[in-house]
């Protein structure tokens, strides 16, 4: 399997722009009939989109991870078709009706891996994705106690605006995002302000003890 890039210009009237598009050469013998075969495809992304959003690896990761649950729920009507795992050279093999991205184990990619249930709700404590408010449980990424904001299941921040530990962690389903699966700090504060409000006594008895 080999990556590489094919330029591209899109024009309009006005003004026109190079892209780098992304195209996938690979091979193998299919394991139903033993016949070998190759081809090269077309992958429908460009380098230049999202690198000023994803200035982390760990965002562009999150967003493989994210859209393979978006797809598995659409199609399936649950996410756990979806697997992330480590695998030696030998199995970097394609599977037919099935999606698979493979990367590099570099570090960054091993540190996602090994935070992964801190991005994704879905991969360490899945009862948690149908609440809104979650008791501190060691989901920050660092040494940062500020609440750590999920959207379904999925990690879109921490809040920046204060260091202040805070009580709770919260997975807002409604939280408005943008393409790049950003918050303001303004939205996460009403969001949040909305689950307090909405907030059962067992939660409430922790915010006023």
């Amino acid at each position: 399997m080999e990556f590489f890039t094919k330029p591209q210009t899109v024009s309009d009237s006005q003004a026109s722009k190079d892209f780098a598009r992304v195209c996938v050469k690979f091979g193998g013998t299919d394991t139903q009939t033993g016949a070998s075969r190759s081809a090269t495809e077309d992958l429908g992304f460009v380098l230049d989109y999202g690198k000023q959003d994803w200035n982390e690896v760990a965002l562009a990761l999150r967003e493989f991870v994210s859209n393979a649950i978006d797809r598995s729920i659409r199609e399936h009507g649950n996410w756990r078709s979806v697997k992330i795992e480590i695998v030696d050279e030998s199995r970097v093999r394609a599977k037919s009706n099935h999606t698979r991205v493979f990367l590099p184990l570099t570090p960054e990619v091993l540190g996602f891996y090994n935070n992964l249930g801190r991005w994704f709700l879905h991969f360490s404590e899945p009862e948690s994705l149908d609440k809104a408010i979650l008791p501190k449980k060691n989901r920050n990424l660092g040494d940062r106690k500020a609440a750590v904001i999920y959207r379904r299941g999925v990690r879109v921040r921490e809040f920046e605006s204060s260091d202040t530990e805070s009580l709770f962690d919260y997975n807002l389903n409604d939280l408005t995002i943008d393409e790049a699966r950003k918050a303001s700090d303004w939205d996460v504060r009403h969001h949040c302000g909305q689950a307090l409000a909405d907030a059962d006594k067992e939660v409430l008895a922790i915010l006023f003890d």
